[in-house]
């Protein structure tokens, strides 16, 4: 059974007696801030007693792979300003990604305007004579989008490489680029930029940056294990959020089916400590125990089959909501916003 933000709607609409259309403005908006910050409680579990730091969920990690490109340096080229003019050049349809070596000078490429144009994202300090030799390197290579963090090693295809890559800065990969001026090899060190919050900008893939150093000479494979974005930022300086606060609904998509009842038991919590609805005591201590239970199962996922496991059975038997859900919406709830039959309004 697929969770969607609807049924969770809808089991606190339920839980608070509207059985019928009718439900007012504040009680919705009260609604929708229950299921978002049970979501939140979901993705962000508390540490586990005992343990250090939180669960990191399985089903966030993902795993990608940039294929890096060799140095272009067919024809000759003039530079005027930021315009690039090539002369028996094709330039490669993704130039604009890459950086260009002319007279021992890095300029990154800002566009790419046809086989023989080009435009910087900085003027060239003297204007480079027609006719002049260069080279397009690719350095950066673009990051996928709920990037969240690299977790483990950087490795290179069977056969090709002499290990993994070590991690470091965007800093110390611009400096080891500026220190060793034009070094071409296999890479040796790898930054993974992903500063940029919020939304993002259509230009992605230069903000935010995967780096590599020195300069590849020839086509390589680096794989690497990533954490998807899943919990906001409440530190950034700029207060903007995550993709998570963004969207809910594309992260629920994410969350395994036999992990609902512990959902339900996070939006319990909400409703009781918001409405009273409920026990709370018993609320949170079911919560507690569904979310440890969840984290256990979670943890031996990849070596095990669902099965019973620590209370935790994989066909919702014990679930004190999942076996219920599908039987008690057995249709749409449209909400009418004009009445407040519980009086709900006043505790908003």
């Amino acid at each position: 059974m697929t969770i969607v933000r609807g049924k969770l709607e809808r089991f606190c609409r339920v839980a608070l007696g509207y059985y019928s259309n009718t439900i007012t403005t504040g009680a919705e908006s009260a609604i929708d801030d229950i299921v978002h910050s049970a979501i939140m409680a979901f993705f962000m579990p508390a540490v586990i007693p005992g343990e250090r730091s939180a669960h990191i969920w399985s089903f966030l990690y993902r795993y990608d792979s940039i294929f890096t490109d060799p140095p272009y340096s067919t024809g000759t080229i003039g530079v005027t300003g930021t315009a690039v003019t090539g002369v028996g050049t094709v330039f490669p349809a993704n130039a604009a990604s890459a950086t260009l070596i002319v007279n021992d000078e890095m300029y990154e490429v800002a566009s790419r305007g046809s086989d023989t144009g080009l435009v910087l994202k900085r003027a060239v300090d003297e204007t480079i004579a027609d006719g002049t030799s260069y080279e397009l390197a690719w350095i950066n290579y673009g990051l996928p989008q709920q990037f969240a963090g690299s977790y483990g090693p950087v490795t290179f295809a069977p056969g090709v490489g002499k290990g993994p890559v070590q991690q470091t800065s965007a800093a110390n990969i611009e400096i080891l680029h500026q220190n060793s001026g034009t070094s071409y090899g296999c890479p040796e060190y790898i930054s993974f930029d992903s500063q940029v919050r919020g939304s993002l900008p259509a230009n992605v893939a230069n903000v935010r940056k995967i780096r590599v150093w020195p300069i590849p000479d020839k086509r390589y494979q680096l794989s690497f294990k990533y954490i998807q974005h899943s919990l906001g930022d409440e530190s950034a300086s700029d207060g903007s959020t995550s993709p998570l606060e963004v969207d809910t609904n594309s992260y629920l998509s994410l969350i395994p089916d036999y992990h609902q009842d512990t959902l339900y038991a996070a939006l319990s919590v909400r409703l009781s400590e918001m409405f009273g609805v409920g026990e709370i005591n018993g609320a949170r201590q079911y919560f507690q125990q569904r979310m440890q239970d969840s984290i256990l199962f979670d943890r031996t996922l990849q070596s095990s089959t669902v099965g019973d496991f620590i209370g935790y059975n994989g066909d919702s038997s014990d679930s004190r909501y999942g076996r219920q859900t599908s039987d008690l919406y057995k249709s749409e709830i449209t909400a009418t916003k004009y009445s407040d039959p519980l009086g709900l309004g006043r505790l908003l």
